[in-house]
């Protein structure tokens, strides 16, 4: 729905502007030249920034978009305005621009009570008022804009005379223009209007005239005016304000919060948040604001919330006054936030401002007249402006000093500070940024680069090491300022330490090397690097011949730390990787031998990382597998995290710590999906810098990843390739810990861990040259690096292999019985007359095929279910890898005219690919070991899509010696379509078209034909077309007729005679719900396993226990019945 304009600026005169549509472009005209009113004043601009580039249009934007040959500001019935606002685009009014030589002009408050209560608001005549609504519903009161008719020229800004806080500006002409209503705000929220009146009328000279007592003074003559508008003069913030130089980002933690439009959005830290994102923190109005409360200020006012002296709700200009004041500077010193400049001398500034304070107050009211001449209450006064800015302001505005008379007062004040020793203001030497400077180009350390450009810095710390930190560091200020501290024994004044570092940082560009940066892990030459994380930056060095700790000052690579890295444990030799899974409830067999393999990986600097999906029920251990992990490859302080919110933030945190491990997830979305994909094999992305407009913040990292939840994590086949599934058991109750007891034997174990897997590593590194596969499988690097570290683990050979082939199979599996769509498409391939020869067709008319078929409409249409032609073609795209693996070839074509076609057919064993075969043939010494309880690969044994090729054909030639006797020649019915398990998008189960009525008055599994049994009949008809290669086919009888099972209801019986559930009733019915009842997916979520293997298993319970089954909806529910 398109915005509209409300009526008040529809007059003929007004003109509007195009805004931006995110972040902070949603205030912004994202058009050149558009507070132009002439074509010709667009194109004299245009000439004159053309003139002053010397020809160069590469120099800027505007100049690169050529010659204006259209106004960018737009009448109100404009159909190009018109058009922008039906898209609902946001559009800004033109400041200035009005009916009848009128102008707009805007009152813009950012703290409209502290606004009040300085300025008297009622002689302000009434009009049309414009704002945002908080989390409540109810309207911003800080926050309005007041918009009037008047000649008001240029912009002034308003500020609180006590506080120097920016309380708003004042908008007339010269080129500005204001957020229209109905707009989006960069906050999220629309701009409205909330006072529905006409536009007032008013002289700009009046309009300034109230507004004095808050107008920012710029020049002598802005102050000669603003004294002859009125006789209350603000004073002016001074440049001793201690918190003059205190970072709002210094004071806030915003890790994890959101960043749009140059501001953080998250939880307030102090009183919490039923959002989420009820603080938000501007970096570049250095302050921040509380939903919850409608407050908010600069950095002091956060301090006192933080130090309990102020409640937030009260958290406005003025709170900090007089006892209040002082206490905040009391904790924001305790803090380390601000320094205490009489540190030095043992002196408490705190105390001595009050006695300061109290000795003043007490001269005054003695002598009030001549209380600013006298010399003690001047150097009283200089004294205790050094110590409270802020409250010495207020103590002249108390004793009526203004105008020439302070100003000359403040002069004094200045002189008296000389004369007590600034050396740097008195001219008597080197200012005290220059001998910051030279303090750190003498200390020893050095000034670098990243190849980003990144500055940083290598400082020699007093405990005998080194460290890396980025050069605009917390960390590096703090030793620029101790650096001096220690040479003079005087702490940094104003922006001295800025001004330091701007000159380092030139040094680090211009003239520093360039050196890589590294997290955790690092490789250089032919070696790798372990950062243990300790204090003291110490790092393991690992080659071909072993492994040894080494100084900070032996490690040539550049690490680097970020907030919640923590450290591991000095390795020790001899250690088992053994004692590690008697922490981890992961099975012997393959299970263990892929966790193992994903762990050596994760060791390794350069990737690409198998993604480790981990699931199971409640109660399986996911989480602690992930804590424990983490423990051992890249402790944190935050060891599970949930996912991110967009790409950016999860790149951000890539980048700041090696593992990612994102815990108790119930799916992913696509974009998330795709950027785990991005980390695993490597890539990057770039976005702007923070508070720039043109630069750009690039990310490029290859991390390994961890996933846990309990439902089917993803049925992206992009993912599931560079996946590891890994399902865990249940833990029974006697089996259960503490997690004081995992804690302290994970603390045990790990120094001995760290170290047998430092082994494994080296020995990696021998072995690797060495390693040739015969075929490589998807994740290639990862292959070949695990098989060159298989002996050190003790493997066999291809033992490895075997587990991940398997495991990968599995995974292409999932994404079939996960899949609506892909479970409809085999349906339809195995219900055609001929399958090997299969059908071509528009991805359209197959797409119109499935919906028909399946009973699919719009309203019906489960997730993931392409919606158009287009979707289904990358659909298909996407699961190719999938379809193959179970028999079922797709290949894109192009047609007459141009046409693109689809074919897919069932595999023929002539065909290249004889991936249908689906498994892999188990190495020499048998099948991968189980974990005692059937399991075969990680998901169980005896998967039926998992048996190898002359098992599937062995299979099937009992079924055939068992029709023997039926006759040769008879004509069987092509084989009814197999009922979906699970299409992962909400449990939908049960055949959509077909012969439904069967499907619904049958209870036994004959009503369909399961992905397995699909696998098989692959692997029969290749080993029949195998059999015809050798025998000629009689005369008289075409392919079409070839032999194929009857698919009658009682074919289940048929071919699994005595085949029972594998639990009893009674442990069946342990798993019923409260209504006596169970679904597939309680079963999955109960027993482990897959859906197909859930149906089946329930469906043996119709057989074997007389249980009932019966369809309701999408969905088939089992429960016990009454047997016959």
């Amino acid at each position: 729905m398109g915005l509209s304009i409300p009526p008040q600026f529809q007059a003929e005169g007004f003109r509007f502007v195009k805004l931006g549509s995110s972040g902070e472009g949603l205030k912004k005209p994202f058009e050149f030249f558009w507070d132009s009113l002439t074509l010709e004043d667009a194109r004299r601009r245009y000439a004159e920034e053309l003139a002053a580039a010397g020809g160069d249009r590469s120099k800027s934007k505007r100049l690169q978009a050529g010659e204006p040959s259209k106004l960018t500001n737009y009448g109100v019935d404009d159909p190009t305005l018109l058009q922008h606002l039906q898209r609902g685009g946001n559009y800004g009014i033109f400041n200035g621009t009005g009916p009848n030589g009128a102008g707009l002009a805007t009152l813009d408050a950012d703290n409209l009570p502290r606004l009040a209560e300085l300025v008297d608001l009622s002689l302000l005549p009434p009009t049309m008022e414009a704002g945002r609504r908080g989390e409540d519903g109810e309207p911003i009161p800080e926050r309005r804009h007041f918009h009037y008719l008047s000649d008001l020229e240029g912009r002034h800004l308003l500020r609180d005379p006590e506080t120097g806080e920016v309380l708003g500006d004042l908008r007339g002409t010269g080129g500005f223009q204001v957020v229209g209503p109905g707009s989006l705000h960069p906050s999220g929220a629309v701009v409205e209007v909330l006072e529905e009146r006409p536009l007032a009328t008013i002289n700009g000279d009046e309009l300034l005239r109230i507004l004095s007592p808050v107008l920012e003074a710029k020049t002598d003559t802005d102050r000669a005016k603003l004294e002859g508008l009125t006789k209350k003069r603000p004073p002016t913030t001074t440049d001793k304000d201690p918190f003059g130089d205190v970072s709002i980002l210094d004071v806030i933690d915003v890790t994890g919060f959101k960043e749009s439009g140059g501001q953080f959005f998250g939880e307030h830290p102090i009183h919490g948040s039923e959002t989420g994102h009820n603080l938000v923190v501007s970096p570049a109005k250095n302050s921040w604001w509380c939903g919850r409360h409608d407050t908010g200020g600069g950095p002091a006012l956060w301090l006192a919330v933080e130090g309990r002296i102020i409640d937030c709700s009260e958290a406005r200009s003025g709170a900090l006054r007089g006892e209040r004041f002082l206490q905040t500077l009391d904790y924001a010193r305790s803090r380390g936030r601000i320094p205490d400049e009489d540190r030095g001398r043992g002196e408490s500034s705190t105390e001595e401002a009050r006695d300061l304070l109290e000795t003043l107050e007490e001269k005054l009211s003695e002598d009030p007249d001549g209380w600013a001449a006298d010399p003690d209450v001047k150097r009283a006064l200089a004294a205790y402006r050094r110590r409270d800015a802020v409250g010495a302001e207020a103590l002249l505005k108390r004793a009526g000093i203004k105008g020439a008379l302070k100003a000359a007062l403040l002069t004094d004040l200045k002189r008296i500070d000389d004369e007590d020793g600034d050396d740097e203001k008195g001219g008597r030497g080197p200012s005290m940024a220059t001998r910051i400077v030279d303090l750190a180009l003498a200390s020893g350390a050095s000034f670098w680069k990243s190849p980003e450009g990144e500055a940083f810095a290598t400082v020699p710390n007093g405990g005998g090491h080194i460290e890396n930190h980025p050069l605009k560091s917390k960390a590096v200020k703090t030793w620029l300022s101790g650096l001096l501290y220690h040479a003079e024994g005087k702490a940094p004044k104003g922006s001295a330490v800025a001004d330091a570092l701007a000159v380092l940082e030139g040094e680090a560009t211009f003239k520093g090397e360039t050196f890589p940066v590294f997290v955790r892990f690092a490789e250089y030459g032919d070696k790798f690097y372990l950062d243990l994380g300790g204090d003291d930056w110490r790092a393991v060095e690992i080659d071909s011949a072993g492994w040894r700790v080494i100084s900070s000052e032996a490690v040539p690579v550049k690490f680097r730390r970020s907030k919640g890295i923590t450290s591991l444990p000095d390795p020790e030799s001899n250690g088992d990787l053994e004692d590690l899974r008697l922490v981890l409830n992961v099975p012997k067999g393959a299970p263990w031998v892929l966790v193992r393999a994903w762990l050596v990986q994760a060791f390794k600097p350069t990737g690409p990382y198998p993604v480790l999906i981990v699931d199971g029920e409640q109660g399986s251990g996911k989480s602690w597998l992930g804590r424990i992990l983490r423990a051992v490859v890249d402790p944190n302080k935050s060891p599970l995290r949930r996912p991110p919110r967009n790409e950016h933030e999860m790149m951000i945190a890539g980048s700041n710590s090696w593992l990612q491990n994102y815990d108790n997830l119930s799916g992913l979305p696509p974009w998330l999906g795709d950027a785990i994909c991005v980390m695993s094999t490597g890539g990057g992305m770039s976005t702007r810098e923070l508070y720039t407009d043109s630069e750009e913040a690039l990310f490029d990292i290859q991390r390994p990843v961890i996933l846990n939840g309990i439902d089917a994590l993803t049925t992206r086949g992009d993912l599931l390739d560079r996946a590891i599934l890994l399902h865990l058991p249940r833990i029974e109750a006697e089996d259960r810990r503490t997690e004081k007891e995992i804690l302290a034997e994970v603390e045990r174990i790990r120094p001995g861990v760290l170290g047998a897997v430092l082994g494994v590593i080296s020995s990696g590194l021998r072995e690797l040259p060495n390693v040739r596969l015969e075929s490589k499988p998807r994740m290639a690097d990862f292959a070949e690096w695990v098989v060159a570290c298989e002996g050190a683990l003790g493997w066999k050979p291809g033992e490895f292999l075997a587990a991940f082939e398997t495991n990968q199979n599995e995974s292409k599996v999932a994404l079939i019985e996960n899949d609506m769509f892909a479970v409809s498409l085999m349906e339809f391939v195995d219900g055609l007359p001929d399958p090997e020869k299969g059908v071509t067709d528009t991805a359209g008319g197959l797409l119109s095929i499935l919906e028909a078929r399946s009973n699919i409409t719009a309203s019906s249409m489960p997730a993931g279910w392409p919606k158009t032609a287009k979707g289904a073609g990358n659909k298909l795209r996407r699961i190719i890898p999938a379809l193959r693996a179970i028999g079922i070839e797709v290949e894109f074509k192009t047609g007459h005219r141009k046409v693109r076609l689809i074919e897919i057919k069932r595999h023929t064993a002539s065909e290249k690919d004889s991936t249908a075969s689906a498994p892999r043939v188990p190495p020499p010494d048998g099948p991968p070991a189980g974990d005692g309880d059937g399991v075969h690969g990680v998901h169980g044994g005896g998967h039926p899509l998992t048996l190898t090729l002359d098992e599937n054909i062995e299979k099937r030639e009992r079924g055939k010696e068992r029709e023997k006797g039926e006759g040769k020649d008879r004509k069987s019915p092509p084989p009814s379509p197999p009922q979906p398990q699970d299409d992962g998008f909400g449990g939908v189960h049960g055949v959509h078209g077909g012969d439904t009525e069967a499907m619904a008055g049958d209870s036994g599994p004959e009503a369909y034909q399961s992905i397995a049994d699909n696998l098989e009949e692959t692997a029969r008809r290749e080993a029949e077309r195998l059999e015809h290669g050798r025998t000629p086919e009689p005369k008289g009888r075409s392919s079409a007729e070839s032999d194929r099972p009857k698919k009658e209801l009682s074919a289940t019986k048929k071919d699994t005679p005595g085949e029972r559930p594998s639990l009893s009733e009674p442990a069946l019915k342990d798993l019923l719900d409260e209504s006596g009842e169970i679904t597939p997916e309680r079963y999955v979520a109960k027993v482990g396993g897959t859906l197909g293997t859930a149906t089946r298993q329930l469906d043996l319970a119709v057989i074997a226990y007389g249980w009932d089954r019966r369809k309701i909806g999408f969905s088939v529910i089992y429960g016990p019945g009454v047997r016959a």
